[in-house]
């Protein structure tokens, strides 16, 4: 493969937007997580900037491309999980194994439309650059310099897909990560609702695995909900319907699938017994025993959680800030509501929800579908989708 050419764009207006964009980082850090304008509509626009000069700089030779490790890329390990349960500490704490290639964010392969290769690039330059919103910016290094990390990485996604074409985009979006894989024994790939596709993973996967990581089902809600103070929109019947499918499936999915395809553990075992949880994780995976598996990290940068609360942000390090039930944090209706569709699923997994009765799930249920009708009959409903 060639190194990364002149293209028909400059190298030094590419270092101008690298530092448009830092300085754009840091202004949106502050008023993280509310989108605030002009600066998150800024920021998108230069990423996007950026994504398209990177590939305009990019010359590569298809033919240098290296070989695909087909061995390697028939093994990958999903972690998945319903949105706020864990998946991304889980993800961190995979990410520095060195038998392991970590994709270090979400794909969507399985549950968006599949992208263009522009498309994709642009995404991951997003999340290389700006994977939380907050500082640790930039997980490839610093940008910019004769050995531009973001620049090698947008050289070798599109020389892999051009050396490939007729293989899809997430083959060479994995070897591209896997750059220096050697003795990497699987792939690991997060994203949370494909709990949902795995059928259809394993379609294309017949030797795929499933890490699928369950919290209580009350503190699942209540995190999804705290983004509504910052204006994001939530759904509360799509909410927890959602967390009543994923316990459902975090139920039946090892007997369904088996015990060495789908493994089940709970982001409380996770966070109290570390290398417990993490050593059934590597014995799942297949992989050996690294002290690495104890401290969160993206693309070898110590990794911010990902949490609702801003105060337990903490970066490259497990912490235990959010191991309450959530009860707390929801209203009377929304625990009720919780209550009667995860009772089942989460005592199943040994997390002590209320149990509720058939007659009395059933009148909680006909007096939200009464609220919803009602609010959908008003102008400017409260009730929105994501």
């Amino acid at each position: 493969m060639n190194r990364p050419g002149s293209g028909t764009a400059s190298r030094e207006g590419l270092t101008e937007l690298y530092g448009r964009i830092d300085t754009l980082l840091r202004r949106r850090a502050k008023g993280f997580p509310r989108r605030e304008e002009p600066t998150w509509s800024q920021l998108d626009a230069a990423l996007g900037e950026a994504a398209a000069r990177l590939r305009d700089l990019a010359a590569t030779d298809p033919a240098a491309a290296p070989a695909l490790d087909e061995e390697l890329l028939a093994r990958p390990v999903f972690v998945v999980g319903y949105p706020k349960t864990g998946t991304t500490l889980l993800l961190g704490l995979l990410d520095g194994h060195p038998q392991l290639v970590v994709v270090p964010g979400e794909t969507r392969w399985f549950t968006d439309p599949e992208p263009t290769l522009a498309q994709l690039h642009g995404r991951w330059i997003r999340y290389l650059v700006n994977p939380s919103g907050q500082e640790p910016f930039w997980l490839l290094g610093s940008p910019g310099g004769d050995e531009d990390p973001y620049l090698a990485f947008t050289a070798r996604l599109l020389a892999l897909a051009a050396a490939h074409p007729e293989r899809d985009l997430l083959t060479a979006l994995v070897a591209t990560f896997g750059e220096n894989a050697a003795g990497a024994r699987a792939w690991v790939e997060k994203t949370p609702l494909h709990v949902f596709q795995v059928d259809r993973i394993r379609g294309w996967f017949p030797a795929a695995r499933f890490v699928q990581v369950v919290r209580d089902p009350r503190a699942t809600v209540a995190a999804i909900r705290r983004f509504a103070r910052h204006g994001w929109r939530t759904d509360v019947d799509e909410t927890v319907d959602g967390v009543a499918r994923a316990l459902v499936q975090a139920e039946e999915a090892p007997r369904t699938y088996g015990r060495d395809v789908y493994l089940v553990v709970r982001y409380e075992d996770v966070v109290a017994a570390a290398e417990r949880e993490l050593r059934r994780v590597a014995d799942f995976v297949g992989v050996d025993w690294s002290d690495s598996l104890l401290r969160p990290t993206l693309a070898g940068v110590p990794m911010r959680a990902n949490s609702a609360w801003l105060d337990r942000r903490v970066v490259g390090e497990i912490h235990d800030r959010s191991l309450d039930d959530g009860s707390r944090d929801l209203d009377r209706r929304t625990l009720a509501l919780v209550h009667a569709r995860t009772s089942r699923g989460g005592r199943a997994l040994g997390y002590e929800v209320p149990r509720v009765g058939r007659i009395r799930a059933a009148v909680i249920e006909a007096t939200e579908r009464v609220r919803r009708l009602a609010g959908a009959g008003r102008p400017n409903s409260s009730s929105t989708r994501d």
